[in-house]
């Protein structure tokens, strides 16, 4: 007979996604609880900061880009929106 997802298994565990104390999934037994969000976001806002620590002089730098790397923008519209979107995507 089959067995279902949620029946015991052989030891009399259930297969279900949380261990004994509810907290969090089991694989083969180790729980893998989630105790390094802390970290993981602390970076992620750090990479933030930093994205937009280096973006962000680039809305008063157009004419020292035409001058060092020619030929000059001619098109203002689609370097101030490629900077804006990257902006944007920085803050979500």
């Amino acid at each position: 007979m089959a067995q279902h997802l949620h029946s015991p298994g052989k030891a009399g565990r259930s297969n279900d996604a949380r261990d004994a104390t509810g907290t969090g999934a089991t694989v083969h037994g180790v729980s893998l609880r989630i105790t390094h969000i802390p970290f993981a976001r602390a970076v992620f806002a750090a990479a933030g900061v930093l994205g937009l620590f280096i973006l962000l002089p680039g809305f008063f730098t157009i004419d020292m880009v035409g001058r060092q790397y020619p030929p000059a923008v001619t098109h203002q519209d689609f370097y101030y929106g490629f900077l804006c979107v990257t902006v944007a995507w920085q803050l979500v």
